[in-house]
């Protein structure tokens, strides 16, 4: 059944990884408060809400809906709908959102950013096999492996030098100005390492270029998590941080 005109439910939870991109995004690309966009806020036990259909966070339903799940189909949808609006409630969207591509405006742009996005994905999923087979709090629900973790962590370093030298040719402040969808899903990582796997990716010393762009752009207001969303998750990160099963992580 279609829902009643125009709406569009975006189901989340600030401070997840996944979602944590797509909050970032939205705010950066001014369309968090959007007409028509009902962000949904879901319980962490069992990822419910109402209305939501079952399945993870992010999830987007569209006025017609279509369930879109993957954090970053979901920034691709709504960079589509603003560059190239065809229906009515398109153009609501186009209207208010910051003007420009978040993509990049020529074809060398478009291409550096999807470089440095398809390099933050990658790191995203090392880091997370790395906790997966190598943290306690994983080890009830799936086999883990010591070995296997170390090997992802060492794959991870490598993704880091490969980013720093991306970053490394960026003069700008990160603390205000445009960015890139590829800024946003960056540091939804180096944060969410940080707060929840208690890994400092971006250590300065070894990668002092990661380690500015997440200090300055940790500043920007779409990246700030309410007190209230963060209570409920601050104890996660703190014993996952204390559970690896082996020292010197990172």
């Amino acid at each position: 059944m279609a829902l009643p005109s125009y709406r569009l439910d975006l189901f989340v939870r600030a401070g997840l990884l996944n979602p944590q991109r797509v909050l970032i995004y939205l705010y950066e690309k001014n369309l968090i408060s959007a007409p028509y966009l009902n962000v949904v806020s879901v319980d962490l036990n069992g990822m419910t809400a109402p209305n939501k259909p079952p399945g993870t966070v992010p999830m987007l339903r569209v006025p017609d809906g279509t369930i879109i799940n993957q954090s970053i189909a979901i920034i691709d949808f709504f960079e589509d709908l603003c560059e190239n609006p065809m229906e009515e409630w398109h153009k609501e969207f186009a209207k208010i959102a910051m003007k420009g591509s978040m993509r990049g405006n020529t074809a060398q742009e478009r291409a550096r950013t999807r470089e440095k996005l398809g390099i933050a994905d990658e790191l995203t999923l090392q880091i997370g096999w790395a906790a997966h087979k190598g943290n306690k709090l994983f080890s009830a629900h799936e086999e883990t492996n010591v070995d296997a973790s170390r090997l992802m962590l060492q794959c991870a370093r490598k993704t880091m030098r490969l980013l720093e030298k991306y970053y490394t040719q960026e003069t700008r402040t990160w603390e205000s100005g445009e960015v890139t969808v590829a800024e946003c899903v960056l540091f939804a990582i180096l944060a969410f390492a940080n707060d929840f796997y208690g890994i400092k990716l971006a250590i300065s010393d070894r990668f002092p270029a990661l380690a500015r762009f997440y200090e300055e752009f940790g500043k920007r207001e779409s990246t700030k998590i309410s007190p209230g969303e963060w209570e409920s998750l601050a104890h996660i990160g703190e014993a996952m941080g204390q559970s690896w099963m082996f020292e010197d992580v990172w």
